[in-house]
């Protein structure tokens, strides 16, 4: 049955659509996690831990400038969950959020650089990451070889006019995502 709405946070907190994820570690807990951008442009996560909602944690300012997208770790066993942003400069950044004590620990790594994200992202999973680029273009982000490779621009200049959806052929595999946007003319 459907409940709510929950009510996760107060007015004026939540200034992007939401992006939810959920995840259950190896102790028996299951998270649900809903990020936002928040205040002063900062990340902000509602957590669902077992059915019981967290107070928010934020990140610092400055750092989310369009709404975020959650996305799955691909390896096992990890409760990890990451959320990908357009940081500060137009540059592409990754947040991953572990839970634990306390719950909302953060960590920041930068995905691509500045100046060539034009979009909120959309990440298949911890590995795979879109968002258009400069001039309506379409880059694409992959992890491997112990970092964070592109932009491979897939769309050229003039190609691209939404926020991109990304969705995987296999199971658990950024090796042949699919890609879409609204294209020229609508």
């Amino acid at each position: 049955a459907w409940h709510g709405p929950a009510g996760l946070g107060a007015g004026g907190k939540t200034l992007s659509n939401p992006s939810a994820t959920s995840v259950s570690d190896g102790s028996g807990n299951h998270y649900v996690i809903v990020s936002a951008e928040g205040p002063n442009n900062s990340l902000i996560l509602y957590t669902d831990t077992n059915g019981t909602w967290s107070a928010p944690a934020q990140s610092n300012a400055q750092t989310t400038f369009a709404a975020p997208s959650a996305a799955l770790p691909v390896s096992g066993g990890s409760a990890a969950q990451y959320f990908y942003v357009r940081g500060a400069g137009d540059d592409l950044d990754q947040w991953e959020w572990l839970p634990g004590s306390p719950p909302h620990a953060f960590g920041f790594y930068p995905v691509g650089p500045g100046d060539v994200t034009g979009s909120a992202p959309a990440a298949l999973d911890e590995n795979a990451v879109t968002a258009l680029g400069p001039s309506n273009s379409l880059y694409f982000y992959w992890f491997g070889g112990g970092g964070w490779r592109g932009p491979l621009g897939v769309g050229a200049a003039g190609s691209s006019f939404s926020i991109p959806s990304i969705a995987e052929k296999v199971p658990n595999s950024s090796n042949n995502p699919s890609i879409a946007v609204e294209g020229p003319g609508n």
